[in-house]
Formats: structure tokens, sequence, C-alpha cells
């Protein structure tokens, strides 16, 4: 245990950590955990060094996150793959009626089209589940913010924190994070078989030049980078389970490498909604009936 917190702390919060063991003593001297560091890094400078750029990237992503409006249709913050872009550029020259129409595109111009209501579209559906996953970031940032060596005051998001001790709140925070996940979770599962078993093979039916087959792969990719979500959130609150939650100590780094997994299939997440809504959105803006 000791060589997995000197592999990720400095020796200040160390040390401040050691004083919350039963006991109040130090585990290790600072020469024992220099030389425990320098076991996965080159030196305890370069391990401070990577710690302090890798929570600036981690911190920036997730503060770009939560300021998004995710209440919106036409969102537009994800990053299309390249595989993407060249479907889209196969699409505008195979169906340029669809994909390369001026009155179509950019997307922002859906939400106005004549059409847009006359058939069932897909943005409405996806609205929840961009602020679910904003919602279970959020509580994460909370999270972060009783860690140990956070410099940012705790403040929470209820008025009723302060009854709970320092690790309580953590707690509270993660697991309401893992709350919120899993029940964005069930959603996009039930989601996604509505899409499968219903929208998709109508739009193949009624477009039938256009595939929809990428689709159920994004499905798939999807499920499995969601595993490594809630293995990530297993990992952290085992640790209450097991003990007392006043007893049990999460580095900030965990909590920190949490945030990035979350983080990372938030884009995903993001990225697949923003593409599909590309793909499908145009055929529900034809003469051509879409209800579903």
């Amino acid at each position: 245990e000791e060589t997995r917190w000197a592999s990720i702390l400095s020796i200040k919060e160390l040390k401040e950590l050691s004083n919350t063991v039963p006991g109040g003593k130090h585990c290790v001297e600072r020469t024992d955990l220099e030389a425990l560091v320098e076991n996965h890094y080159p030196s305890l400078e370069k391990a401070q060094s990577y710690l302090r750029s890798n929570e600036t990237t981690v911190l920036s992503r997730l503060k770009s996150v939560l300021s998004q409006d995710r209440g919106v249709l036409n969102f537009e913050h994800y990053s299309p793959s390249a595989e993407h872009v060249a479907r889209m550029k196969r699409l505008g020259a195979t169906a340029p009626e669809l994909y390369n129409n001026p009155n179509i595109s950019p997307r922002s111009k859906w939400f106005h089209h004549p059409r847009y209501h006359q058939n069932s579209q897909m943005p409405p559906y996806h609205v929840h589940f961009r602020e679910e996953m904003q919602n279970t970031l959020r509580y994460l940032y909370d999270a972060l913010r009783v860690a140990p060596g956070s410099s940012t005051p705790y403040t929470g998001n209820s008025g009723n924190d302060d009854k709970y001790s320092h690790q309580e709140q953590k707690y509270r925070s993660l697991q309401n994070a893992s709350n919120y996940f899993r029940g964005c979770m069930r959603g996009l599962k039930g989601h996604v078989q509505i899409e499968e078993y219903a929208c998709f093979p109508l739009y193949e039916q009624t477009f039938p030049d256009i595939s929809m087959q990428f689709l159920y792969q994004d499905h798939k990719d999807l499920h499995e980078t969601e595993q490594a979500v809630h293995n990530a959130f297993h990992k952290a609150l085992i640790k209450f389970s097991n003990s007392s939650s006043g007893d049990v100590i999460i580095p900030r780094e965990e909590i920190l490498e949490l945030i990035s997994v979350v983080l990372d299939f938030d884009s995903h997440l993001m990225s697949h909604l923003g593409e599909e809504e590309e793909v499908v959105v145009p055929l529900s803006l034809t003469d051509k009936q879409i209800c579903f």
C-alpha cells in the first residue's frame, strides 16, 4: 500500500495522509519514499512534474464538460472520428440531396427545417444522456474537491454536508456519481435496443442505399468502454464497502484517474450521439414518413 501511495503522491501529501492513519504515526521516512517513487519514475521531481501536468489536463477537460449547455438540441461539443468524416464524404458523394444539401447542412439548420416536426427525430432522445453524463462528472468533481491535497474548498451539491466527515463526503459524492452513471447506462441500454430493433431497420427499409450497420458496431464499442467505467467505480467504492468510510483514504490521483476514465467514455458517447445524428436526421427531413 505504501508503494502505491508513494508512486502517485507527493511527499507532503503522503505525510498528511499518514497523520490520518490510526496511531497518527508517519509510515515511512522521506528517503524511503524517494526510493519507492524512483521505482516508478526517473526521479521524484519527474514524478511530481508528471502528476501536476496530468492533473492540469484532467481538470481542464472536466471543467470544459461541466461548462457545456447539454440541454440544447443542437449540441456541437463533440469530435467526429476520422472514420466518420470519411463516411460523410462518401455519403455526400452518393446521396448529395441528403448529405451535401445547403438546405440541410450544417446541423444548425435541421431544427428550422419545415419537415423537422413532421417526422420522428433522434436529437430529443439524446439530450438526457448528455445531461446525465455531465451530472456524473459533477459529482466526481465534488469528490475531488474533498480529496487530500485539494486547494479548492469543498461546498458540495447540498447544504447539509457539515455533519459528514471528510471521507464520508467523498464517499457520498462517489456513490452519487456511480448511481447516476448506472442509471444513465440502464436508460442507454433500452435506447439502443429501440434503435437496433425499430429505428435502424425502418431507416434502412425506407432508404435501402444508406447502411446503418456501422451504428451497430458503434454500440458494441460503447458497451466495452462502458465496462471500463463500471470497473473504475468498483475499484474506488469497494474500499469503502470493506471498511468504515471514515477510515478509508483514496488518494487524489486515484480520483483523477477515475475522472479520466469517465471523461474518455463521455467523449466517446458524445461523438457517437453526434455522428449518429449526422447520419439519421437528414433522412427524417425528407418527404418520406419516419415514425418511431
